[in-house]
């Protein structure tokens, strides 16, 4: 009876405890709330509840708890949709369930003898309540056993602090000898002690914990419950490939029910870890990025996630490779840029040389490493043995790659710990070799290919290996970084216009009239966005204002734009919306950057040094259909001439190129798909959403312009001085004002709102119909390259041929090519 009240009371503490939840608060609990069922179960003279039936290592309730959240943690990682409540039903079901095997009635044994061992719930070593002796831990164990205690009593915010801990525990030479032989045994070479093991798990229990989650003490034990989990899971997958058991295990108990002594039957094997295959993989991704990051092939970090953002990383990829090569050069190669592309050159041939190799050719190619992975996880789950084989070939490639060039191993030991602490004390929140890495990951997943015009056609989207596993985090890590590197951007920006930052980057007290930047700096600080994308949610930003703020930072940068325009001809055929498209011209033009006058300057002819600058490189395409009523006046007549020289002469002498970017910005969407909010989160619908951007937008600007001061000249025209992107106070100008205007001024000259190239038809991304309007001028894509690279480009589409026949108005697969690297 007394055993029935215990379980019927215990449950009840759960019960109460579990219905008590948050969302917020899934799937770590925080130690006060554990502390309040322990002191729940001491009032009702229930502590020692646990003591007398739970194996000896789950003497309390916090151990058997935190034994519970380790099973419910690896159960919670194999499911394909992750939720908070998901994990709250799992980790109910552990602590309910096993509280009642622990409760149930066991008849006493006539006479004491020896029984088998009984695993902990956490799957680790377990005891016999029968004996007094314990299955001995092994060294791993120990070591883990000193980190969970000496943990548990630190405040986890300091990573050196741990890793102090570590360096100092009492392990004698024997036992270090043991788990390191442990470990090299059983891990990719660069993990031969547990030093160097501990290092790898913590980032990724941070990352699970939350990276925008400070530390304090009331959250600082669902830290060490996910941290430890992960040890303890990573270490019972190692020992369990490395032991040899001397007879066949027993039968497990059927589940749900008592294994040997009324105790819980052995624990199912931890989830598959797939730490270890990340970091290799990973590590190959990083040294592709090194190579693309100092040979401008800024292309190549080009990723897109569904944020509307392929501009939001430009200043990141364009700022790391010119830091990174003024490093370099600062290191290796005497300063001597040519040098340091003639090396890249040789490495890069030594890289097509190793994986040509027979041990390397499984992952020569991105498809061919896509079909090992999916080799490697199988119908019926992960197979350990494949993805240790395959792990070995990422590992054994990166350490041929280094090996056989000791230039690309020398930037590298000088490049990656560089990359690691680049920007941090100045972006908070922020890991530039994560960013760089998931920039590289989140571009070879896609296949961009070009129609017969030189412009953007029919887009391939592949997996990315352990696409279930890894989509979340990679994205949640693009998404993260790239808003932190915005505000960053923004700060830059105001910064030069003389706003003053605190060490917290909060602005100090105006002294002069607000500038419009600083009202785009408050509404990326102050009105974040919530989206959900591939199922993962991450916080963007409007579009328009963002984008005006990424040409000011080229422009204080001294970063040229590099404009790659494809220009066609569109006759209407007698068939009702059908055309065909002719090739007019096309042209790489070279802007450099102008502080004085606030805005970019057109050059002609780009010097050697200008052509090999990396630059924001902006595709536009631009389309005339002579059929349709002309829109303009006399000034602007020539961006609508037939004739391509006469439009390029406008274009670079009486236009100003910002205008023209930030008109055909102002017809974009301002924010991404599935922008949710609330709590719980629900999708916002579209009759919602322009009130709540509008509120975001005229929260930010504390001085409405006088009307009287407003310039009436500004965004009224394709001609002319356009509006300067510095230095424009708000009682004169403001970025809604601005947008407005342009959004007038579209309908005015195109006669539609819309400047996209082409209209995907019903969803099917396979297929699209070309615009038949009247554009001068529209930006497609935009990401970091060279002049030098996209004018060779050039040469080699009207080299091909492919311009000269006229295409329809409908552009397939078929139509496209893939576009060359």
């Amino acid at each position: 009876m007394e055993q029935t009240s215990s379980l019927i009371r215990a449950h009840k503490a759960l019960t109460n405890l579990l219905a008590r939840v948050s969302e917020d608060h899934a799937p770590a609990f925080s130690q006060p709330v554990l502390q309040e069922l322990n002191a729940t179960l001491r009032a009702e003279g229930h502590e020692n509840l646990l003591a007398n039936l739970a194996p000896d290592d789950l003497r309390t309730f916090s151990d058997y708890y935190n034994a519970c959240h380790t099973v419910a943690l690896a159960k919670f990682q194999n499911l394909e949709v992750q939720t908070p409540r998901k994990f709250c039903s799992l980790l109910n079901a552990e602590l309910l369930g096993s509280i009642g095997t622990l409760q149930a009635p066991a008849k006493a044994p006539a006479k004491a003898s020896p029984s088998p061992a009984s695993p902990s719930v956490s799957g680790g070593s377990g005891s016999s309540s029968s004996s007094s002796s314990s299955v001995p831990k092994s060294d791993a164990q120990i070591l883990l056993d000193r980190v969970i205690l000496q943990l548990r009593n630190a405040d986890p915010d300091d990573f050196l602090f741990f890793l102090n801990l570590t360096n100092d525990m009492p392990l004698s030479t024997p036992d270090q000898a043991r788990l390191r032989t442990l470990f090299a045994d059983r891990t990719p070479p660069e993990i031969v002690n547990f030093l160097t093991y501990y290092k790898m798990i913590y980032p990724l229990a941070i990352e699970e914990f939350g990276a925008d989650v400070a530390f304090t003490p009331a959250n600082t034990g669902a830290f060490i419950t996910i941290f430890t989990g992960r040890l303890l899971a990573q270490i019972h997958i190692l020992e369990g490939a490395a032991a040899a058991p001397a007879k066949a295990p027993a039968k497990a108990p059927a589940k749900g029910k008592a294994g040997a002594g009324g105790r819980p039957g052995p624990a199912k094997a931890p989830a598959f870890d797939l730490t270890q295959y990340r970091i290799a993989f990973d590590k190959l991704c990083l040294y592709d990025a090194i190579y693309d990051l100092l040979s401008g092939k800024l292309h190549r970090l080009d990723p897109v996630i569904g944020d509307f953002g392929c501009q939001w990383r430009v200043p990141f990829v364009i700022d790391l490779h010119t830091d990174a090569m003024r490093y370099i050069l600062s290191q290796l190669c005497d300063g001597d840029i040519r040098e340091l592309r003639a090396q890249l050159d040789a490495y890069l041939n030594i890289r097509h040389i190793i994986t040509s190799l027979s041990d390397f050719s499984v992952v020569a190619t991105y498809d061919g490493l896509l079909a090992a992975f999916r080799e490697c996880s199988g119908k019926k789950g992960p197979d350990l043995v494949k993805y240790q084989h395959l792990t070995n070939i990422l590992t054994g490639l990166c350490d041929m790659i280094t090996s056989s060039s000791p230039f690309f191993e020398s930037v590298c030991d000088r490049l990656i710990p560089w990359i690691e602490l680049y920007k941090r004390d100045e972006i908070p929140k922020f890991n530039a070799k994560t960013y760089l890495i998931a920039c590289k990951i989140m571009t070879q997943n896609r296949i961009r290919s070009m129609d017969p015009f030189g412009l953007s056609g029919i887009q391939t989207e592949r997996d990315i290996p352990l696409q279930s596993k890894m989509i979340v985090s990679v994205i949640k890590e693009l998404a993260d970084n790239s808003y932190a590197y915005m505000k960053y951007v923004a700060r830059s920006v105001c910064t030069y216009e003389n706003i003053q930052f605190d060490m917290d980057h909060r602005p100090l007290p105006l002294t002069a009239p607000e500038p419009l930047n600083f009202t785009i700096w408050r509404l990326l600080e102050e009105h974040p966005f919530a989206t959900v994308q591939q199922s993962t949610t991450y916080l963007s930003h409007c579009f328009y204002a963002p984008m005006r703020m990424l040409l000011s930072y080229q422009l204080i940068k001294y970063q040229p734009i590099i404009i790659d325009l494809k220009r066609l001809l569109c006759t209407p055929t007698e068939a009702e919306g059908d055309a065909t498209y002719a090739f007019n011209g096309g042209a790489i033009l070279y802007y450099e950057p102008h502080l004085g006058t606030g805005t970019f300057r057109f050059v002609a002819n780009p010097t050697a040094e200008q052509m090999n600058t990396v630059g924001m490189c902006i595709e536009v395409f631009s389309i005339l259909n002579p059929a349709a009523p002309p829109l303009h006046r006399d000034a602007e007549a020539g961006l609508f001439s037939p004739s391509f020289a006469t439009f390029i002469e406008t274009l670079t002498t009486s236009c100003t190129i910002t205008d023209l970017l930030l008109l055909a910005c102002a017809s974009h969407n301002e924010l991404p798909n599935n922008i949710v909010a609330g709590t719980p989160a629900k999708k916002v619908v579209d009759k919602d959403l322009h009130a709540l951007i509008e509120a975001a937008q005229r929260g930010t600007i504390s001085v409405m312009p006088n009307p009287e001061l407003v310039s009436a000249t500004y965004c009224t025209s394709l001609v002319g001085p356009g509006v300067p992107l510095l230095n424009l106070p708000s009682e004169y100008w403001n970025y809604m004002i601005e947008r407005n205007r342009f959004l007038a001024l579209l309908m005015a000259k195109h006669g539609s709102m819309s400047t996209a190239y082409k209209v995907y038809l019903h969803g099917d991304r396979t297929n699209g119909l070309r615009i038949m309007s009247t554009i001068p001028f529209a930006p497609i894509h935009i990401y970091g390259c060279t002049f030098a690279i996209k004018f060779a480009e050039l040469q080699a589409l009207i080299a091909s041929g492919r311009t000269a026949a006229p295409a329809r108005r409908l552009v397939t697969e078929a139509d496209c090519v893939k576009k060359t690297d």
